[in-house]
């Protein structure tokens, strides 16, 4: 048991115009295609060119998105790629400052082996200076006073050989201050060579240092500047589909408005029901609402409510709620249209209890009838809702009352044609409590005997 649930079918219309005629009241009757309200057909004309208007300039909207698109991002690719050359000029200049210090380490170490092996030669020369200095003095002598020495050289060519050697190992130094002298130079310039080359060593250190974060600043920025890029190239995007997807929208909205309208300005009913309320009178303006940003229509004008015969909602305990499902079978009987049954089925069940905590559990099951209703039925009408949870078609069937089951074994008494009464042993199949199936054992037409609910007085 339960009563009529109603749907509401909101009557709107898309276009802000006058009303100029109501033809129906709260509570009339009204069948798919009657006549509602007319509007001014001046009034929709104008509305029209408005839409058209501004699908005009959603339009011109859309076309500067994709010029944008086009400029900023052949100006954001062009920032990517500059940046990306200027990292990759910075590694190149980042290596040629290591090549060019790690040279001056080189060079730097090669002085002071120099150094350290001239300091060795003229501290060498300390052991030889004295006694080479008398024997430039001899030789001197003696290519003064003799032609020749013994084995037949002249003393001046002896003399020669032996200051080119002196010129080689001693340079311009004549005595032994002035080869300590040299030596004490050396040895500063030797120090000087030291520090020279741990300063060359301590640059390149630096150097390398800071050209690689040199090169990963670089190779920072190029990564920023792709990553600036894409991200330019993602909201540019987003921005062309945002415009497309509102002009597309608008357009839509622009061709469904006028698929709603009547040449004549008439607003028909595109379903049976009843009026249930009426929003307008004659001379009201209705508008619909526009929104600002995107020129999009928000929403209608409402006129008035339609009631529309839908469904039936049923309560369901939770024994039986699982034998319930969508698309089941139903039929519907009200006390309103006698002799009249309504073809149904289950059209959705809440997961939800109704009534929890109570010492039963039961659930929400909708019956939507299976066609079109034509009859005036009023929200809150009783209902009686059958669901139909097995059913078998062209069977041959009997009263259950006729059957006796026995040890397993279901017959029946069958009249014969003396009008004598014969067990028969049948098979029986499905039932529904007032009728069994009869599977065999009968034929149609025969006549059996059932057990009368009368009793004698």
């Amino acid at each position: 048991s339960s009563s009529i649930s109603l749907d509401r079918e909101t009557v709107t219309f898309p276009v802000s115009a006058t009303v100029e005629e109501v033809y129906v009241r709260e509570g009339s009757s009204v069948r798919a295609g009657d006549p509602l309200v007319r509007m001014n057909v001046e009034d929709i004309e104008t509305g029209l060119a408005s839409y058209e208007l501004q699908l005009d300039m959603v339009g011109l909207e859309l076309e500067q998105a994709k010029l944008n698109q086009q400029s900023q991002l052949l100006a954001a690719q062009q920032q990517m790629e500059s940046t990306q050359q200027s990292g990759e000029l910075a590694a190149e200049n980042a290596a040629l400052t290591v090549t060019q210090l790690e040279r001056a380490v080189t060079e730097a170490e090669e002085n002071l082996a120099d150094k350290e092996q001239e300091l060795t030669d003229w501290t060498a020369c300390l052991d030889t200076l004295e006694e080479d200095l008398v024997t430039l003095e001899y030789y001197e002598d003696m290519a003064e006073e003799h032609q020749m020495d013994t084995e037949g050289n002249t003393w001046t060519s002896i003399l020669s050989d032996f200051q080119e050697y002196y010129q080689e190992t001693y340079g311009t130094i004549d005595s032994m201050d002035a080869l300590e002298e040299e030596i004490a130079l050396t040895e500063e310039e030797l120090e000087e060579a030291r520090l020279a080359l741990e300063e060359a060593q301590l640059n390149l250190t630096t150097g390398r240092l800071n050209a690689e974060q040199q090169e990963e600043s670089a190779q920072s920025n190029a990564d920023i500047a792709t990553s600036e890029y894409e991200l330019t190239e993602v909201e540019l995007e987003q921005a062309v589909e945002a415009a497309q997807e509102t002009y597309d929208e608008l357009e839509d909205q622009i061709e469904e408005v006028r698929s709603l309208l009547s040449d004549d300005g008439i607003v028909y009913a595109d379903c049976n029901g009843l009026v249930a309320s009426i929003s307008v009178e004659e001379g009201d303006d209705v508008g619909v609402f526009i929104d600002e940003d995107t020129n999009l229509i928000l929403s209608y004008a409402t006129i008035l409510t339609m009631t529309d015969i839908s469904s039936v909602p049923i309560t369901i305990s939770e024994e039986d709620i699982l034998n319930v499902s969508i698309g089941q079978e139903a039929t519907v009987t009200m006390n309103a249209f006698p002799n009249q049954t309504f073809a149904a089925e289950v059209d959705t069940i809440t997961v939800e209890s109704a009534r929890s905590g109570a010492a039963t559990v039961s659930y929400t099951v909708n019956v939507r009838f299976a066609e079109e209703n034509t009859l005036d039925m009023l929200e809150g009408m009783s209902a009686e809702v059958t669901l139909v949870q097995r059913a078998a078609r062209d069977v041959l069937y009997v009263n259950a009352q006729a059957v006796t089951f026995s040890g397993g074994i279901s017959t029946v008494l069958v009249e014969g044609a003396d009008g004598q009464a014969e067990e028969r042993v049948v098979e029986t199949g499905f039932t529904d409590g007032m009728y069994v199936e009869i599977v065999s054992g009968l034929s149609e037409g025969e006549t059996v005997l059932a057990e009368s609910a009368v009793s004698a007085a």
